[in-house]
């Protein structure tokens, strides 16, 4: 983890890109955000693959 970036905050700028400060609740915002992202990004492939052949066994061996 970054702690780091934690501790001392993340760099903000401004809309011409001038560094206005440092934020520690944009780090944070910005970890829980990545963290989500690596949450969330993988599961259509960690969840449609068993749906999608538990429907295919469904269709070829029907009761």
């Amino acid at each position: 983890m970054r702690y780091g970036e934690l501790e001392e905050g993340i760099d903000v700028l401004d809309s011409d890109g001038n560094l206005v400060g440092s934020s520690k609740i944009a780090a944070r915002h910005a970890l829980l955000e990545t963290a989500l992202t690596r949450v969330v990004l993988p599961m259509p492939i960690l969840v449609l693959p068993p749906i999608v052949m538990s429907m295919l066994e469904k269709l070829k061996h029907p009761n």
